[in-house]
């Protein structure tokens, strides 16, 4: 029998040097509308419901992530427009804050206090389609620009390739 979720199918992890090539790189800036560096200015738990294949709706839990477009590199958006991607936290989507900066932190035995819960990669760099239901997965296509370092280092000659197109 079936499951009634539906099928998530993954992008590629972060690894290895192809997608840290300038070829990488450019074949993710040629594959998407719209590439731009954004803030994250807040996260939230949601629920979001599935629609599975037999027209079964499945509610999951999931984190709301609102960005705030600082840079531009490809698309129609606008510095300073707001983007929200509401990403399910099963199958492949990850949590911009648990999965990046490490789970809750108990109190140690003894301490008056939590230590201080880690703070979540304010900068991302997002690929994306303008009409798709992005969500941050543990793929290429969303990260926090301390991890996509590479493709702002190849993203000026990306940009001239594409000029010149």
């Amino acid at each position: 029998m079936s499951s009634a979720l539906p099928a998530l199918a993954c992008s590629p992890l972060y690894y290895g040097a192809e997608t840290e090539s300038f070829a990488g790189v450019q074949r993710r800036f040629d594959s998407v509308e719209s590439v731009v560096v954004a803030t994250l200015t807040q996260a939230r738990k949601v629920t979001k419901t599935l629609h599975s294949q037999f027209g079964e709706d499945v509610d999951v839990p999931a984190e709301e992530d609102t960005f705030v477009i600082e840079q531009v590199f490809k698309g129609p958006a606008i510095v300073g427009d707001t983007l929200v991607l509401t990403t399910a936290l099963s199958g492949c989507g990850i949590s911009a804050i648990a999965q990046l900066t490490g789970p809750f932190i108990p109190p140690r035995p003894g301490a008056k206090r939590a230590e201080k819960q880690p703070e979540a990669p304010r900068r991302w760099l997002i690929y994306r389609n303008q009409n798709d239901d992005t969500q941050l997965t543990g793929s290429y296509m969303a990260r926090p620009l301390f991890i996509a370092s590479s493709d702002l280092y190849h993203m000026p000659r990306v940009l001239a390739a594409a000029s010149r197109r």
